[in-house]
């Protein structure tokens, strides 16, 4: 959904210990300071991750906040998380994109499925800004996950381009350079994503975007915003 009708709080259930409880998807929830202090929980059934959201808004500022939302043909590639912050008297915009995974490191396809993840809310978070027509200042990217295995991220760039290498080689057989994309799931045009990766940004046209990686205690991770600004 664009963020034409946004709807009113009372669509979220709310939870005993003030938290509201986020259920439903690709549905933008406006925050405005007439509800000072809001809390939000989020459940990611996949990850077994649970985000718990606390934010707080200027008088004459706005946030928008929702759960996987996308435009109509990227719904597959959806964040768990985005937050939009509108500075209302300079018509500019703060971005935040976050994603709940398990474990990021272990394997090629997680990271991939990551950054497509990013990229498809970049697009999303455009078109929302677009429409209130209202200037992007920064977007933030991050995802959350219970291990960020950077020694991981390390040996998939080390085989990717020992692979490459090889396929490269012309005298190598044809049957041998197979052998090789297929001990490491090989995937055309992944290695200088994973050498992006690995510095902690991504390239979406032809821009590079920077990402925070956080790690959970138990399952479980907390962020607070105040004024837009990630505490």
């Amino acid at each position: 959904m664009i963020a034409g009708n946004i709807p009113c709080l009372t669509t979220i259930s709310k939870l005993e210990n003030d938290f509201y409880l986020v259920n439903q998807k690709n549905v933008l929830t406006k925050i405005t300071d007439k509800e000072n202090c809001l809390k939000f929980k989020l459940y990611e059934k996949e990850a077994q991750q649970t985000l718990l959201l606390t934010f707080e808004t200027d008088s004459t500022d706005c946030g928008l906040f929702g759960s996987e939302c996308c435009n109509r043909y990227d719904c597959q590639k959806a964040v768990d998380f985005c937050y939009m912050y509108i500075v209302s008297k300079d018509k500019k915009a703060f971005c935040y994109i976050c994603d709940l995974k398990k474990t990021v490191g272990n394997g090629v396809e997680v990271i991939q499925h990551l950054v497509e993840q990013w990229m498809s809310s970049i697009r999303y978070v455009k078109s929302v800004c677009a429409y209130y027509f209202v200037n992007i200042e920064r977007i933030f990217l991050s995802v959350v996950s219970t291990m960020y295995n950077e020694d991981g991220i390390k040996r998939f760039i080390e085989e990717y381009t020992n692979a490459e290498q090889n396929i490269n080689q012309s005298k190598v057989p044809t049957f041998i350079q197979n052998k090789a994309k297929k001990n490491i799931r090989y995937i055309p045009g992944m290695l200088p994503v994973l050498e992006r990766f690995f510095r902690r940004e991504i390239l979406f046209e032809n821009q590079i975007y920077q990402f925070e990686p956080y790690v959970s205690a138990g399952g479980e991770y907390s962020m607070s915003f105040v004024n837009g600004i990630l505490q």
